[in-house]
Formats: C-alpha cells, structure tokens, sequence
C-alpha cells in the first residue's frame, strides 16, 4: 500500500487573497485545456493507459525551465480533503472527488500554478494572480503551454483549433475567469440592471458556486463565453472591458453609501458586525455573506481594527477543507462541528475589529 501523499505546507501556510489589495477586484484565473495528438481523451483511456501518460506528462513538466520545484501529487494517494482543498484553492469549478490512478495534479513552488493531469483532458493548466498582475499571468501561462506543446505535440485542427473534451472549449482552449466583489450593486438592486446594459457578448455572469442567482459572498464571476471563433487578445479585452464598467459601477455606489449614510447599508452592516463576533455557529454562506459585508464595510469607513487582506484570507480559510488544514484538526472531525469550529475561528481572528456606525 503506498503511502499518503501530502498536500504541500507553502500551499496551506499561503492563504491566496491576503495578498490582494483591491477591494473590488479580488483575483483572475487562467485556464488552458489541452490534449495530446497521439492519445486518446482521457474517458477513453484504460488505466495502464493513464498510468504511462501520466509518468511522461510528470517528466515533462519537470523538465521545463518556467516550473520550478514542482510538486506532483497522484489523485489515488490524496484523500477526499485534500482534493477538496485543491478544489477550493485553486478557485476550481468541478469536483476532484472521483480522480484516481493515472490522475492527479502538479503545483509550483509559487502556489499559483496548478496543472490538472488526464481528469476531462490530458492536462488543464490553471494560473491563478491575487495580485492584480493580470497580463503576467497570462503570459507565464501561454510561455508554459509552449514549452509543453514543443515536448509532446498538441491535438490540433485547422477548423476547430485546439482539440478539448468539451466541444465547446475546442479553438483557444481558454478560459478565463474574473472575481469581482460587488455587495453595493447587489444590495442596492442595480446588478440585474448592469448585467442587461452589458454590451459585450462574449461574456458570462455567473458566481463562484455556478449560478448568478447564488452570489457566495457577493463575488460576481466574468467568463469568456467562447473558446472556438474568436482568439486569446479578443477573449481578454472583452473581459477587462466589462470588468472595468462593472468596477467603476460599484465604486460610483459605494461613494453615494458614504457620502448620504445609507440607513439600509449602514444596517447591513451592523448586522455581519454582529453575526461575525457574537455566532455560536456558522453556515459557510453566511459566513460569506457576513465577510462581504465587512469588507465593505472597510472599505465605506464604517469598520476599523481588521484589514482588507485578513478579511480576503477568510474568504478562504473559513471554507471546509482549508478550515480543517489551518486549524490542523483531526480530519475526521464530526461535520456537525464545523459551524461551530468555524464560529470560534471567525471569532478569534476578528478580536479587535470595530464598528464605528453610531447606534
């Protein structure tokens, strides 16, 4: 039997939004799909098959000069927590849960490149910037999926572009995803109006849990639309566009919350300030949505004693999995314990924050 692997300690000691400072625009996530000429989508692949793939993609990746100190983690030696911290920290959109023998992931030493091996395709590079370096990350990205396509030949056609399992992923085999935090559109009834104003077809509003009717945390998601049709400079325009409008939006309401005091938003605040430090227990929506608030509320004045980047690494660590690794409690604690758990957390790294909204 072989031994558990590990989920790396630069991965569970970095909590990705503490280094994000903008309170608006929280993180962009890069993503490639490819798949290999001479192989078969990995659903058609038999185990031996995965098995041999997966030892020539870890030697490739080993090899190549923008990856350093790679760490390649075989799905069949991680347990259900531990996919499902990489399914949280890496801002993933599908579950890891059912991955096993020829599968697995590689991750860099800087904690913001990950690579999905043979799980839909042959391999989904993810590069996730919490530091606003938008066109840096990209390009680091596109230099890596050269430096692979160079050692193992991509599937490609002259019609469809970059072969993927998704069809509709077929042409660039990019996605890319935009983390907005924009409680004053949605608390103040103006998102519904912004979205159908939006003018730029090639862009999709969804939320961090897949449905635009279930904002977690107030987190508004921009995806391209389309992979097949258009080309990387094209998908990446129209998202900064939109991004941009939806940015100035939100801060033209914030200014208008601060300037006139606004009882409702004044009181919505209040009450995360309550829910934060006074639970017994806390649901993880809840929780999200009470950050939201708070990190609003930072942002207005109305809050003081707690940064913005200690409320951004709670959007993470208050989640389950990295919950449990922070805390290094017994993974096998009761999962009817984890409200509380979190609650006593939430309560503790948020000691000293204060309310300046006079009652």
């Amino acid at each position: 039997m072989k031994a558990k692997a590990e989920i790396p300690v630069f991965l569970v000691k970095h909590t990705p939004w503490t280094a994000q400072e903008n309170p608006i625009w929280l993180a962009s996530s890069f993503v490639i799909e490819r798949n290999f000429e001479k192989y078969c989508f990995p659903a058609k692949m038999d185990e031996k098959q995965l098995i041999s793939l997966f030892d020539l993609e870890k030697k490739t990746l080993s090899s190549l000069p923008h990856l350093q100190n790679l760490t390649i983690l075989q799905a069949e030696e991680l347990d259900a927590l531990d996919k499902e911290f990489l399914f949280e920290h890496f801002l993933c959109l599908e579950s890891f849960q059912n991955l096993g023998k020829g599968q697995g992931f590689a991750i860099d030493d800087s904690g913001k490149t990950f690579f999905i091996l043979n799980k839909d395709n042959h391999v989904e590079m993810h590069y996730c910037d919490f530091e606003g370096l938008w066109e840096k990350g990209f390009s680091l990205l596109s230099d890596i999926e050269s430096e692979i396509g160079e050692k193992i030949p991509f599937s490609y056609s002259p019609n469809f572009g970059y072969l993927t399992a998704n069809p509709g992923n077929c042409g660039t085999g990019l996605r890319v995803s935009i983390y907005l935090h924009i409680p004053a559109l949605i608390h103040m009834k103006q998102l519904e109006s912004a979205i159908s104003n939006e003018k730029e077809d090639g862009v999709l509003f969804t939320s961090m849990l897949g449905d635009i009717q279930n904002l977690a945390g107030d987190i508004l998601v921009l995806q391209n639309r389309y992979s097949l049709g258009t080309d990387e400079k094209s998908i990446l325009r129209e998202l900064h566009t939109t991004a941009m409008k939806f940015i100035g939006a939100e801060k033209l309401l914030r200014t208008h919350s601060k300037e006139k005091n606004l009882p409702e938003m004044m009181d919505l605040v209040s009450r995360a300030f309550g829910l934060l430090t006074h639970s017994y227990q806390l649901e993880i929506k809840e929780c999200l949505e009470a950050l939201s608030l708070i990190k609003l509320g930072i942002d207005l004045g109305w809050i003081n004693g707690v940064t913005q980047k200690t409320i951004g690494g709670l959007f993470f660590t208050c989640r389950k999995a990295h919950l449990l690794f922070h805390l290094k409690e017994n993974k096998k604690v009761d999962i009817a314990q984890i409200p509380h758990i979190r609650a006593t957390f939430i309560h503790e790294k948020l000691s000293k924050m204060k309310l300046l909204i006079e009652s």
